[in-house]
This record gives structure tokens, sequence and C-alpha cells, in this order.
């Protein structure tokens, strides 16, 4: 894919805060179960960074795994812009799982645009065994949970879009 490393970020591509079980790729890859990290492959290394409330956890869940714990805000622990920029590597990432405004954090931290993987590389390794996405129908909150009717949100969405200028 001409990458040196690939950034695999916790979460699913609405950024949602719990996720389904085909989008746990980083507990997948890693065996970590909390709800902020990001693990990142090279060639020769393994590194997961997460943040101090999961430092006991992910020490304890990584082990053994070939995954070397990145302590977040730690003295003497790169943060994954740092590493990446002193590394000199092509960072992959799947464009799905990567909000515009972490691309342009990447980058205003001075890193070489990512590459844009589009098959996720975690899921093409986790293949026949991952998860299957819910085939349930959606179904929506009534105005008593949501404040507000589906039409009217969207409704509202329409004519934002209409006041910027937006044709479709």
């Amino acid at each position: 894919h001409g990458i040196g490393a690939y950034v695999q970020p916790m979460g699913d591509a609405h950024t949602s805060e719990y996720i389904s079980d085909a989008d746990k790729r980083v507990e997948w890859l890693t065996g970590f179960t909390g709800s902020a990290g990001t693990a990142v492959v090279t060639a020769d290394k393994a590194l997961f960074w997460t943040d101090g409330r999961y430092f006991l956890q992910a020490a304890e869940q990584l082990k053994g795994t070939g995954f070397e714990l990145m302590k977040m805000s730690e003295p003497g622990v790169p943060d994954l812009e740092d590493w990446a920029r002193e590394s000199k590597l092509v960072v992959g990432v799947d464009p799905t799982l990567i909000s515009l405004s972490a691309a342009e954090e990447w980058s205003r931290k001075g890193c070489d645009d990512f590459k844009l993987v589009q098959h996720n590389l975690v899921d093409r390794a986790w293949a026949e065994t991952k998860p299957k996405r819910s085939a349930s129908a959606l179904r929506t909150h009534g105005v008593a949970l949501a404040g507000e009717s589906v039409a009217s949100k969207i409704a509202r969405v329409a004519d934002a879009l209409k006041e910027k200028g937006c044709t479709s």
C-alpha cells in the first residue's frame, strides 16, 4: 500500500462513543477493551497510545501482544504526531475513520498528510472472523426522547443547506 505505518484509531465511521462489535478493530488487534486508544503498526513495531485513565488496564491487556504502551502526556513519551514526524514514515489510515479535524490537527503539528488506504487493513486481516454488522431495522426515538420529530430535524438540515447555497 506504499506506507510505512498504519494508524488504527478507536471508533467507527460516525465517531460514535459506543461502537458495534464489527467496529472494535483496536480491540481485535491489541486485546485492549477500553474506549480510548490508537494503535500503530509498522513493519517492525506495534505501538498503542492511550491516556491516563487506561494505563493500568492497557499494560495488563497488552502483555504478550507485541504492542508497546505509549502513555500519553507522560515524560519522554512522544505524542503520535511527534512520533510520526520523527519516524519519517508514510502513515496510512482508513479515511472513513479519521475526522477532518483530526487530519487538520495532524497537518498543523507538521506531519505529512495521511495516505488514505481505501480498504481497512485491520478488517482485511480480521477477515472471516470479523463480526457481521447488525441487519436489524432502524428505529426512531419518539419525540418524547428525541425532543423533536424526524421530519422537523430533516427540514432544519435542509434549510441550513439551502442557506449555505448547497444544491445537493
